[in-house]
């Protein structure tokens, strides 16, 4: 640009120049006119100045010298020239003045695409890092396609045309959210009606009290969303496949093949396959696993979808799939009504238990495996095992032989095989199992092996049920250790009982005030200066330490927090089965975890508590959301002093199913009384099962009908 300037500058000198030198020759054509001198500047040249001096007269001067009317001529030439120049200079110079401003224009130009061209480098480098990215992340899309197309050929090759289509060639690698989707769309595509009867939401969020109503399932699932039309089912080629398979897996297609047909069918069209993708089928069974799925029952004949984070929640699903199958006698096929139907479900309550007790009266391995399924078809998950207790010692220890010369025969007593084959059963099935040894209030039984385990003042023949060990005497604590170790094998997911939960028990003290009659008891109490209640938080405090330091978490009834509050280690979980003593609000409120197991609602050993009124026991009831969220659930405890093997099943159920689908639905499903057809069905199809369900209108439990009648309606 600098260059560019001067030489417009020197240009014009040139001109000017140029001009002066040659313009007076021009302005008159009869003879040359002077030359200006060479010193003069434009402003001279602008003024007329004096003439010189004139030359001598000659002959030769006067021929040369021009006329007077050419000088004059010259002269106004030159002063038009000089005008015209000078107004080229300011035109030159205004020119320049906007030369400069291009150039700091062009010059701020030049900087905006400087600092532009660094900002595009370094955007450029941005987007080849994203694109190497994209890159990686197309080959790994490529590679899990490429796998998932493999898995799909494996399954083809093992249960033969699986119908993949769109939906289920996608199955191998579904993840919940595109679960959601693929069910999005299907209720989209196929116009589910959402009716007054059937309602609910895939989106979530529950309907109100008033209008709250539930599928034929029990328990009522969480949210679902249903359709009007019926559906057949392939009997005849019917196969379930998973996606990751595992025994468990395998086994529970298996029982629910048979559950789901238990008559000949010749139904050959319609939906022929289950296809499942639980995500983990090797976790764990343990407090807290994760038992939610997803089911969606399609319309046109294309695969049920089942989708669980793991094998129990898959489970849980197989569960609601079967009670959805009915059978048409006319037809001679299964159908599922309602569809297209979509369930998401999980339980509101983790710990969801039925307690039977071996103790008072012995109960055979099979019965206690039949009981095990039928609370699995409830989506029950907890077998509270009261094995011991002061009326009899059913249990073979390992370490402890002679204990079990207190069973009530040789023929009732457990061995270990017999309790590690109830364990896996009920790990097949979804139900983790809980031990109970009770102290040390409900295990004299131990001293008829062991006399100094109790006082003498506390027993009576041998057997009694309402006696206290002796806390004086370490052979009962030895002892008690022994079973311990048996149980939980001194490790955490060891031994008999791997469950990370024990429960210990400690109820009803006020049994065994006879600590103060003992004179051996009284001596030690005086000796440590301890009152019946401090005997008895020594005693609770000492088992529990050793629980503890086999990797267990301790339950325990309530009268263990009444007595001991904040002396509970803050793992304890209080164990409610009284309103009297004021434990549920004050254990929650004191920050312990606790199980709901209060007598006037769910002691189902109370034939008078009908199912109306098991069903209207709320865990929650009087606490805040807080206190809430510490209760784990709870269930029904089928103490056994009236109640043997003849009559376990009608007397548990179907009570038992009130208690389940108040600890599984949601908290808004409460009407008991809009329940009751449901119930009459789930009891029904529990006789259909093999569990002997006693009728769901009965006033006392295991009453036998009264007149002739169909299932449902009695």
């Amino acid at each position: 640009m600098n260059k560019l300037l001067l030489g417009a500058g020197l240009l014009a000198v040139i001109s000017l120049f140029t001009i002066l030198l040659y313009v007076p020759s021009l302005a008159c054509p009869c003879a040359p006119c002077p030359i200006a001198q060479p010193t003069a500047d434009l402003a001279s040249l602008a003024t007329p100045a004096a003439p010189p001096a004139a030359p001598p007269a000659t002959a030769q001067n006067q021929a040369q010298s021009p006329p007077s009317g050419c000088a004059e001529t010259s002269k106004a030439k030159l002063e038009e020239k000089v005008k015209a120049l000078n107004a080229s200079l300011v035109a030159s110079r205004a020119e320049m003045g906007q030369l400069q401003t291009s150039k700091t224009k062009l010059e701020e130009n030049v900087k905006a695409l400087n600092a532009s061209l660094v900002a595009s480098r370094a955007e450029t480098g941005q987007l080849q890092a994203e694109l190497a990215a994209r890159d990686k992340t197309v080959s790994g899309l490529e590679e899990s396609l490429a796998a998932a197309n493999a898995e799909l050929d494996r399954l083809r090759t093992q249960f033969g045309d699986v119908k993949p289509d769109d939906l289920v060639g996608k199955l191998a690698g579904l993840s919940k959210d595109e679960f959601q989707d693929v069910v999005r769309r299907a209720i989209e595509q196929r116009s589910i009606r959402q009716t007054d009867t059937f309602r609910g939401s895939i989106e979530g969020g529950n309907s109100s009290t008033t209008a709250r109503t539930c599928p034929p399932v029990w328990p009522c699932p969480t949210v679902w969303n249903a359709g009007n039309s019926v559906v057949e089912i392939a009997a005849s080629s019917f196969r379930f496949v998973a996606v990751k398979p595992s025994a468990d897996l395998t086994a529970a297609f298996s029982r629910y093949s048979e559950l789901m047909f238990p008559h000949a069918s010749n139904g050959s069209r319609g939906i022929s396959t289950v296809v499942v993708n639980a995500s983990d089928v090797t976790g764990r069974l343990q407090l807290g696993v994760d038992e939610s799925y997803e089911l969606a029952v399609p319309l046109d004949g294309s695969p049920v979808l089942i989708i669980a984070p793991t094998t129990f929640g898959a489970l849980h699903a197989l569960e609601t799939l079967s009670q959805l199958v009915s059978f048409n006698f006319t037809t001679k096929t299964y159908v599922i009504s309602n569809a297209p139907l979509v369930i998401t479900d999980k339980p509101r309550f983790a710990h969801r238990e039925l307690l039977i007790d071996t103790s008072r009266h012995f109960l055979p391995l099979p019965l206690i495996f039949s009981t095990i399924d039928a609370m699995s078809y409830a989506k029950l998950n907890v077998l509270h095992w009261h094995m011991l207790d002061g009326m009899s010692f059913p249990f073979n220890s390992p370490r402890r032989p002679t204990l079990v010369q207190a069973a009530f025969s040789d023929a009732e007593q457990y061995t270990t095989d017999d309790v590690a084959s109830v364990v896996e059963y009920a790990r097949q099935r979804g139900i983790r199992v809980v031990a109970e040894i009770d102290t040390p209030a409900h295990l004299t039984s131990i001293c008829l092996a062991y006399p100094d385990a109790c006082p003498e003042t506390c027993m009576c023949d041998g057997h009694c049920g309402g006696g206290l060990l002796n806390p004086a005497s370490q052979v009962t604590f030895d002892v008690i250790k022994d079973l311990l170790l048996d149980f939980t094998g001194g490790a955490q997911l060891k031994g008999l009982f791997p469950d990370n939960l024990i429960h210990l028990g400690g109820d009803e003290l006020y049994s065994g005030y006879c600590w103060k009659d003992d004179p051996v008891v009284s001596a030690w109490m005086k000796g440590h200066n301890f009152t019946v209640v401090e005997a008895y938080i020594h005693f609770i405090q000492r088992v529990q330490k050793m629980a503890t330091s086999m990797g267990r978490q301790a339950i325990h009834w309530e009268e263990a927090f009444v007595f001991l509050r904040n002396q509970l280690p803050p793992s304890s979980v209080v164990h409610v089965w009284s309103q009297t003593m004021g434990a549920l609000q004050d254990a929650t409120a004191a920050g312990y975890r606790v199980l709901f197991s209060v007598k006037d609602f769910w002691y189902l050993d109370d034939v008078t508590i009908d199912f109306a009124k098991a069903y209207s026991a709320e865990p929650c009831d009087s606490l805040n959301r807080t206190q809430c969220s510490l209760v784990l659930g709870g269930g029904g405890a089928m103490w056994g002093e009236m109640t043997d093997a003849s009559v376990l099943h009608n007397t548990v159920w179907p009570r038992l199913a009130a208690i389940a689908e108040r600890l599984w639905s949601p908290p808004d499903v409460t009407d008991g009384q809009a329940a009751m057809p449901r119930a009459a069905a789930f009891r029904c199809l529990l006789n259909r099962r093999g569990i002997a369900a006693a009728p769901v209108f009965n006033k006392l439990a295991a009453q036998a009908p009264a007149v002739p009648g169909a299932c449902a309606s009695q």
